[in-house]
């Protein structure tokens, strides 16, 4: 169901009404006759079957109970068809929301395994990411997120890591792993199918030595940095941590607070 307005005339402060069921539908007449057939078929097998059961007294056989059990079996699965047939007609979601989409006009067949109609809580949003495979070690189920989306590029939202794909799905070449994150507000601001940015919070240092990471020489399993001593150079080396945001590389040992290193020239 959507609403076309037109962009030259003001809707403010009206009221709109939408008559459910649809009278105004051209389909309406035919499925109210359907369905009031149906309700016609259910009571008329529900008085055979009561009046069945009305009909059997304590002197009747062994027999005749058995017969008159196997009717009443009998009329309890046509009063269940009947049911399947009434709730045919019905596509009930198994949460409350919003529907955000539908693809299906008027007298059109749905077919199966095509999406016709999206529909989203309206409890919690959620953004979906593909996190590149050289990184997905480096994240985990509740890892913190900061988000900042194009259309609020001022503004930061947080969320939640939820879940992450077993499987891996290949984007332009590059395996990457679909990645779903839970906000943690229900802005109202959030619709679906906004631009994100997002920053994972794997882990938080503070206090430490940091530098950038080229400056760092890896041979085999040391590593070194070059150091300004005096007017000299010095190799000196040095043990990492965390590897953080912008190229940085924690130096849990080798390094001080004011230390100079410079480039290695080679």
């Amino acid at each position: 169901m959507y609403i076309k307005f037109d962009a030259n005339t003001p809707y403010n402060n009206t009221d709109w009404i939408v008559p459910v069921p649809n009278t105004r539908s051209s389909t309406y007449l035919a499925r109210k006759t359907a369905y009031e057939n149906a309700l016609n078929t259910s009571a008329r097998v529900l008085s055979a079957a009561k009046n069945s059961v009305e009909g059997i007294t304590t002197n009747q056989g062994d027999s005749d109970l058995s017969r008159n059990q196997a009717q009443r079996n009998q009329a309890r699965a046509q009063v269940s068809a009947v049911a399947i047939q009434l709730a045919d007609g019905k596509i009930i979601a198994p949460f409350d929301g919003i529907i955000a989409y539908n693809n299906l006009e008027l007298g059109e067949i749905a077919n199966a395994y095509s999406t016709s109609v999206i529909m989203f809580a309206d409890t919690q949003k959620e953004l979906n990411i593909n996190v590149p495979e050289i990184y997905i070690n480096k994240i985990e189920l509740a890892d913190s997120v900061n988000i900042v989306l194009d259309a609020y590029s001022n503004i930061q939202f947080n969320g939640k890591i939820n879940f992450i794909d077993l499987i891996n799905t290949e984007v332009d070449g590059v395996p990457v792993y679909k990645t779903e994150i839970t906000l943690d507000d229900n802005d109202p601001r959030i619709r679906i199918g906004m631009n994100a940015k997002a920053s994972i919070i794997s882990e938080i240092k503070e206090n430490v030595v940091a530098i950038p990471k080229h400056y760092i020489s890896v041979d085999g399993k040391s590593k070194t940095v070059q150091i300004m001593v005096g007017e000299k150079t010095e190799t000196r080396n040095v043990v990492t941590g965390l590897e953080g945001n912008n190229g940085l590389t924690e130096i849990v040992e080798g390094l001080s607070v004011g230390d100079v290193i410079i480039l290695n020239q080679s």
